[in-house]
């Protein structure tokens, strides 16, 4: 009976049943793919943000290292001077904060929630003062506030990936490059720092003792293993999961880090050698 109807029809009018037919499931599946477009765009978005937010932790810890051992080493005309540029980083961190901390889950509110409160900017900031008064005048206790500036620092790197997808980036490519930001660059500069500390306070006396030569290879030996291999590791793979992407290859990917990789490699190299010759005894 439907189909004597529809023969009925004039062919206009069969034309726009026809497109009525078809348009409702064409409309949904329009639809479901806008949809993960949108949530592709949005997941993208939110990893730009989340490695915005940690280009100046990664770079504090750095500076603080170097603050440590010009602290260690009394040189305080370059103390001051290495404090502003501290004061500086924070300075930036705080916009972060204004920035993305309801999008990064980094609001005081959901940094206590998640038993983070040690993460809230405002203790970072007290820490960081408290480390700053101490470093010249008690060397102990300025080592115990670096090395609990840095871990909070750290944790909020890591933190910071979670909540901006980056430690959970399904692609194997931008996963690996993820793993080199979000962790593996912070833990080999704050593995830097340790050492020079450790070696300013045993070559006081110009001269490594027994057990600080052993200590000077286990440095050599975990930076090797646990920091330039797992870099030099996370970039191959990206550089090989990225020329078998769905997406397509990337043509920027590799021609932009080799150069820098190339460098880190060299003076990786000359640093372990450095280590290598501390734990010979020279």
């Amino acid at each position: 009976m439907a189909a004597n109807a529809f023969q009925r029809l004039s062919i206009a009018h069969r034309f726009l049943a026809t497109l009525c037919v078809f348009a409702l499931p064409l409309g949904v599946l329009f639809y479901f793919n806008l949809d993960q477009i949108a949530e592709k765009i949005s997941f993208a978005t939110s990893e730009i943000e989340g490695n915005h937010f940690q280009t100046p932790l990664v770079r504090l810890v750095q500076e603080l290292g170097a603050f440590a051992v010009l602290a260690k080493q009394g040189r305080r005309a370059e103390v001051t001077a290495k404090a502003n540029d501290i004061e500086g980083l924070l300075q930036t961190l705080e916009r972060r904060y204004h920035d993305s901390g309801t999008s990064l889950a980094l609001t005081d509110t959901e940094l206590s929630a998640a038993g983070l409160e040690n993460l809230q900017l405002a203790k970072v900031q007290a820490k960081w003062k408290a480390l700053a008064e101490a470093a010249l005048s008690d060397a102990k206790t300025g080592e115990q506030r670096f090395d609990e500036l840095v871990g909070d620092i750290r944790a909020l790197i890591g933190h910071v990936g979670d909540t901006s997808n980056l430690t959970l980036d399904p692609e194997m490519d931008s996963y690996y490059l993820a793993d080199v930001s979000s962790i593996c660059a912070a833990q080999m500069l704050n593995r830097i720092d340790s050492a020079a500390v450790f070696v300013e306070q045993q070559t006081q006396d110009r001269a490594l003792s027994e057990e600080g030569r052993k200590q000077a290879a286990v440095f050599a030996t975990v930076f090797r293993q646990s920091d330039f291999e797992r870099i030099t590791g996370d970039l191959d793979t990206a550089f090989k999961e990225n020329t078998k992407a769905k997406r397509g290859a990337s043509p920027t990917l590799k021609r932009n880090i080799e150069a820098s990789l190339s460098r880190f490699t060299e003076d990786t190299q000359r640093y372990l050698g450095l280590l290598g010759e501390l734990a010979d005894g020279k």
